[in-house]
């Protein structure tokens, strides 16, 4: 005769913790990982804490760019997420005037480069104007021609911030957040 033993029963799952992770999980997971490393919470945290230790002490950026609706989208969140106060200067004969008129007062400076028809000559004559009058300020410069975003100065480099457009208010948000740190803690060049 055989007696009939209750199955033991599986083990409860939790929702972190399924059998097998699929890739999604995974990546998820992984994310969240680097994010809490990081320490980032929000844009909004980003920007009190900007304000908070007095990173950008005129709440102001210069965006030298020709007109597109990804400079409108980096102006409105300038604006709306930090509260800084963007000026824009769309045509390129006063990229020169703008700079080194009023880089003294203002705590980061936004340049594209796919505003240069001249692209080689112009925009490298005009990095070097602008390492010469953003010697204290960082400096982010955006392509759609640029392979990635990088965040790192490269002594390479002319500018400090890297960007790929159309830039993505992330992407947005960690150029801030880095800016802000070169700006309270200097640049390392």
């Amino acid at each position: 005769m055989s007696y009939l033993k209750p199955a033991p029963a599986p083990a409860p799952r939790s929702w972190e913790e399924p059998h097998l992770p699929g890739l999604a999980t995974r990546l998820f997971r992984e994310s969240e990982r680097r994010l809490d490393a990081v320490g980032l919470d929000s844009p909004q945290a980003t920007a009190r804490e900007i304000e908070l230790r007095g990173a950008f002490t005129h709440q102001s950026v210069l965006i030298l760019a020709k007109p597109s609706h990804n400079i409108t989208n980096l102006q409105i969140w300038l604006e709306s997420i930090f509260g800084l106060d963007v000026t824009v200067v769309h045509d390129p004969s006063f990229f020169y005037e703008w700079l080194f008129r009023f880089a003294g007062l203002t705590d980061l400076v936004v340049i594209d480069r796919d505003s240069f028809t001249d692209e080689r000559p112009a925009f490298g004559t005009f990095l070097s104007a602008a390492e010469e009058a953003c010697d204290d300020i960082p400096v982010i410069v955006m392509s759609e021609d640029f392979a990635a975003n990088d965040f790192a100065p490269s002594w390479q480099d002319k500018w400090d911030i890297t960007l790929r457009a159309p830039v993505a208010q992330t992407t947005l948000w960690l150029a801030i957040k880095t800016a802000a740190d070169m700006a309270f803690n200097g640049k390392c060049r």
